[in-house]
């Protein structure tokens, strides 16, 4: 099973991953793209399975906005095996909606991986 998700679905599919593995379901990877933080402090148990086998991306475009929230100070973020990719240039420099937008991940997604370009997106 693959998994993805933009914003709150990109949130909701990262805790499904745990959920779907302790049902004993075979999940590979899971991509998120401007994914919410979750708190992982309300699944104590998901949180001790094996998930050495999933293939974990959680791309940020730019300073987009969602990646920041909920704040951290509250519990909230990623498991250890979620790495965060950066890709494409920020709008603004702060954190901002406009790097929030679907389409600005899908072209710097594209550039990455069907184009071939190696800057990480930087020039979507």
């Amino acid at each position: 099973i693959v998994l993805c998700g933009h914003s709150l679905g990109a949130g909701v599919s990262l805790l499904m991953v745990y959920e779907l593995l302790a049902r004993g379901y075979n999940v590979v990877k899971w991509v998120g793209l401007g994914t919410l933080r979750v708190n992982w402090k309300v699944l104590p148990t998901l949180t001790d399975l094996d998930v050495s086998h999933v293939d974990f991306r959680a791309y940020k475009y730019g300073r987009d906005i969602a990646t920041y929230f909920p704040p951290k100070f509250l519990g909230y973020g990623y498991p250890s095996p979620v790495q965060e990719i950066k890709i494409g240039k920020p709008s603004r420099a702060w954190p901002n909606l406009s790097d929030h937008d679907i389409d600005k991940y899908v072209v710097a997604i594209g550039k990455i991986h069907f184009k071939g370009n190696s800057d990480g997106g930087q020039n979507a």
